[in-house]
């Protein structure tokens, strides 16, 4: 879609469906740092977001609380792609979504329900594999790095947090 018809796909969409739809890609490309920085900031209080929109650089926003419901599509969306067969084979490629669901349970912003007794053939389960996930989102930081690099796309982003409570 060319950014000249963003008005266009706006007219038809509620503010905040928009805000999500215009979201989407661009964090689908930095979900692993955005995961990591949330993780290194345990109890903060998340006010907003700022990114680049990936079609056309700008930079744009979501609140705190529209970041954490964009990060529970982006679990469902890992869901969609997870393999149905062989998980021990296959650990890497569901590192990110087992990162994402631990980051979002940590922080208390799980808001989708996910079966984690599902298992492979073998008896691997979802629960297993969330018991092994450590550090980082996944292998595809690179690609989307290069992919964007191409474009002139910025990964750049900052969360705002609110102050610190005085004591």
């Amino acid at each position: 879609m060319e950014a000249e018809k963003i008005p266009m796909l706006a007219s038809v969409l509620t503010p905040d469906e928009m805000d999500h739809v215009q979201a989407f890609p661009s964090i689908l490309r930095i979900v692993g740092p955005i995961g990591d920085e949330l993780s290194a900031n345990p109890g903060r209080e998340l006010q907003a977001i700022k990114f680049h929109r990936l079609i056309d650089n700008e930079v744009i926003s979501l609140t705190g609380p529209q970041l954490w419901v964009q990060l529970n599509y982006h679990l469902i969306h890992m869901m969609d792609f997870l393999p149905i067969a062989d998980w021990s084979s296959q650990r890497k490629s569901l590192t990110g979504f087992a990162r994402l669901h631990s980051v979002l349970e940590a922080a208390g912003q799980l808001g989708v329900q996910i079966d984690l007794n599902l298992a492979d053939s073998e008896g691997l389960t979802l629960a297993d594999i969330l018991g092994e996930a450590s550090t980082g989102l996944g292998g595809n930081d690179r690609f989307a790095a290069d992919r964007s690099a191409a474009i002139g796309h910025s990964l750049d982003f900052e969360l705002l947090w609110a102050p610190a409570p005085k004591l």
